[in-house]
């Protein structure tokens, strides 16, 4: 996902899976364990629209978002990087 430092991002995450489904920003190291969880994010929820608002930091590196419930990480996840 194409991000600016200090930008506001919106995530409206809908969860039509009937099971339980978080959404995590971190690092690799932090969201690829099952359960894992850092202090942004949203917790497992079972249906319906989550929101999170998210102003994106100077440094990037490493940061990520993912599902961490157990077995999802592998599909789940993915980069952030600088808007051109």
């Amino acid at each position: 996902i194409p991000v600016t430092p200090g930008e506001t991002v919106l995530f409206r995450v809908d969860n039509t899976a009937g099971f339980a489904h978080n959404f995590w920003i971190g690092t690799d190291d932090e969201l690829m364990v099952s359960n894992g969880a850092t202090d942004i994010g949203i917790p497992d929820w079972d249906s319906g629209v989550q929101e999170l608002e998210w102003v994106v930091p100077d440094d990037l590196t490493g940061l990520r978002f993912a599902c961490t419930v157990p077995g999802h990480y592998a599909l789940m996840q993915g980069d952030f990087a600088a808007a051109p």
